[in-house]
């Protein structure tokens, strides 16, 4: 599915692209210069709409031949990550717990922490984690982001994307941990705050 949808996309900008200019250079000559005999008003008025819809057509094929060539590399990214995991064996689901009865994050963090010990009691299931969003889903939370004895750069704000996870997030989802060490569970008892990096991270800004 996703092949032929990329393939449609592609052909339908080159068509877009390519067409309407092909066309023109095969139109007689002739024609052009008796339209133009009649009256050079006309004939200019029609030159720049011809002109436009030529510039708006490749302008469209363009940009669909780069929309379909993002979401061909888009897909093959995502398809390459390293998840040892297999998605038929892993169950989702969300939980809005109301503000009146769960008042402040220790209040949250001991529902999660029962939540969890529950679920990894249950027969069957190999591991449980909480997060704040699913991976590749369309929700994510933004922060700005600063760096310590690091002087801002001049018109640049540094946005990332921040989850928060339990401390059994990568294992349950087989995501590899590359260097340092994953959450012990206990970050949420310190006044400091415990952040793991991505490898794209690391590489961008150390």
């Amino acid at each position: 599915v996703l092949f032929w949808t990329a393939l449609t996309a592609v052909a339908a900008g080159l068509i877009a692209g390519i067409g309407p200019p092909w066309w023109l250079s095969r139109a007689p000559a002739a024609g052009g210069l008796h339209e133009s005999s009649r009256t050079a008003t006309g004939s200019a008025a029609r030159h720049r709409t011809r002109a436009f819809l030529v510039i708006s057509e490749t302008a469209l094929g363009l940009g669909l031949l780069i929309g379909a060539t993002l979401m061909v590399k888009g897909f093959r990214s995502i398809a390459t990550l390293p998840v040892q995991v297999d998605p038929a064996q892993v169950l989702t689901f969300r939980i809005n717990l109301p503000e009146s009865r769960y008042q402040g994050r220790a209040a949250v963090a001991a529902f999660q922490s029962n939540l969890l010990a529950n679920l990894q009691a249950q027969p069957g299931i190999a591991g449980a984690a909480v997060t704040s969003n699913l991976p590749y889903s369309d929700f994510s939370n933004r922060s700005l982001i600063t760096f310590e004895g690091r002087p801002p750069e001049q018109g640049i704000k540094n946005i990332t994307l921040v989850q928060n996870i339990s401390k059994d997030f990568f294992r349950t989802l087989g995501i590899p941990f590359l260097r340092g060490q994953s959450f012990t569970g206990s970050e949420g008892s310190s006044t400091q705050s415990v952040v793991i990096i991505s490898e794209t991270f690391a590489r961008r800004y150390y």
